[in-house]
């Protein structure tokens, strides 16, 4: 089992997505080349679960707590759920376009105002 920065994005913790979608990437403060990880600290006490910021160039050395949020996945919304759905089929448009191959999508269900099971 992974620790608690596995299967999120490290821009936005958002889980299984994809870094050249992100709309909020941004390039790191100090050195302008790496970009912003938004991690967990994993099981050192007294900061366990704490958030943090810090650059993906590992020579950069950027870091500042994170002040505002307090969970490990940011609450996702309805807007959320349209925007990647958005992506993914763009993403899937793209990749038929650039590689010539046929995708074809079976069955999306989309259910609005519907709280998980």
């Amino acid at each position: 089992m992974g620790g608690p920065n596995d299967r999120v994005y490290y821009s936005c913790r958002d889980p299984l997505h994809w870094h050249k979608s992100c709309p909020k990437k941004q390039r790191c403060p100090k050195c302008g080349l790496g970009f912003v990880q938004w991690l967990q600290v994993g099981d050192k006490k007294p900061t366990r679960g704490k958030l943090f910021f810090n650059c993906s160039m590992a020579t950069c050395r950027y870091f500042k707590w994170d002040e505002g949020e307090s969970s490990t996945v940011r609450s996702r919304t309805i807007e959320d759920e349209d925007d990647e759905l958005s992506r993914i089929l763009t993403s899937c448009a793209h990749i038929s376009d650039e590689e010539e191959v046929d995708l074809s999508v079976t069955r999306i269900t989309i259910r609005k105002n519907k709280g998980p099971k």
